[in-house]
């Protein structure tokens, strides 16, 4: 299925010199990062790719995002809540103010543009439907193609090596720390937000 994109249309770079990350396309929009780390609370930030199997050759991982079509893989998680986050000063975000759609996000293994799959909705959530959840939250269920990477991302997730998604949120004008819009969503093993986690995943 030709129609389904494979690579994000962000582009994330860091200048390695300054830590001052870009994503290309929206200049001057503000990004929150944490501070780069070997260890994460003294253990060391672990190599998914290689526990995967997965190469660490951008035209390989770019053939392997290729999407052959939809599979019947789900997975519901928390876009985001209020539980304090690991970004300096440990301050909170406000999904409450978030501004968002109702679907159509691209899920992307971590912060790379290799698309996974899309969030066919997403809503203000509940208690009852985030158990553990700290004050407002916003859930999604997304749904993974048919390719090798999101094959591998699957795996990933049933292992549980990715135990939640990080949301690029841009930040404009009056926009609070903590509030924005979101533009995407990222698969990843270390949520900046803890309570940002996968909920439940299903094959149907």
């Amino acid at each position: 299925m030709h129609d389904l994109p494979s690579m994000s249309p962000l582009r994330i770079t860091i200048d390695q010199h300054t830590g001052t990350v870009a994503v290309d396309g929206i200049p001057g929009v503000q990004v929150d990062t944490v501070e780069a780390v070997l260890t994460i609370e003294g253990q060391p930030v672990r190599d998914w790719l290689v526990e995967l199997g997965l190469p660490k050759h951008w035209e390989t991982l770019e053939a392997m995002a290729t999407p052959r079509g939809y599979s019947k893989r789900w997975v519901r998680f928390v876009v985001g809540d209020e539980s304090r986050t690991a970004f300096p000063g440990k301050w909170r975000q406000v999904p409450r103010l978030w501004r968002y759609h109702r679907s159509g996000y691209l899920l992307t293994l971590a912060h790379l543009p290799f698309v996974l799959g899309v969030c066919h909705t997403v809503w203000r959530g509940n208690p009852e439907e985030a158990p553990g959840a700290e004050g407002a939250c916003v859930l999604s269920e997304a749904r993974l193609y048919d390719s090798d990477l999101a094959d591998a991302a699957w795996r990933g997730i049933q292992q549980g090596i990715f135990i939640g998604v990080s949301p690029i949120l841009e930040r404009r004008g009056m926009d609070p720390q903590g509030g924005g819009a979101i533009l995407e969503i990222g698969l990843t093993d270390q949520p900046v937000c803890p309570g940002a986690r996968i909920l439940k995943t299903w094959e149907g």
